[in-house]
């Protein structure tokens, strides 16, 4: 009801259905805006494998889908056998973004997968994630040696040579 005048996005969601976003020109001076149509379709679905460098399958990790660099449809996480799947997404290029404890970040293009009786662009990916390394450590006063109690680390990509490949920068607040 109570919308500010101008262009605005309207980002329609529910439940089975795939998310939709509707440009609308809002009118100013009490003006109303009256018969906007969403037409919400059921979307398709995106299944897959996420898995270590020596293919065992990886439980418990997060999965969510990117479209146009925005977060679409519901989130994942992965089962016993590494697998996840997630419904309702729209169509269009995916990127299938995983993160777990332990493990590096990594994502993927989604692919079509032409199986089944489902939408024709129902998708597949497979991950493989690597590690991630660990650092442990203190931050002190450099005059007294006593330790900070409030503090921020961020670790940030060095120069990168050659076949070297860029990380996510990590953030951790004390």
């Amino acid at each position: 009801e109570a919308a500010p005048s101008g262009e605005q996005l309207l980002w329609v969601s529910a439940n089975g259905f795939a998310d939709a976003r509707h440009a609308v020109t809002v009118p100013g001076g009490g003006g109303r805006l009256d018969d906007v149509l969403i037409e919400l379709g059921h979307g398709r679905r995106v299944h897959g494998l996420v898995q270590d460098g020596d293919g065992a399958p990886i439980e418990g990790v997060h999965v969510a889908m990117r479209q146009a660099g925005q977060s679409v449809g519901e989130r994942a996480r992965t089962g016993k056998d590494g697998r996840f799947e997630i419904t309702s997404l729209p169509d269009g290029e995916l990127v299938a973004d995983v993160h777990g404890d332990g493990w590096l970040s990594a994502e993927a293009a989604v692919e079509a997968d032409g199986q089944g009786d489902g939408h024709p662009l129902d998708g597949r990916v497979t991950l493989t994630l690597e590690r991630a390394g660990r650092v442990r450590g203190r931050v002190v006063d450099g005059a007294t040696g006593a330790p900070v109690g409030v503090f921020r680390i961020r670790m940030i990509d060095p120069v990168l040579g050659e076949g070297e490949r860029k990380l996510t920068t990590y953030w951790m607040d004390s």
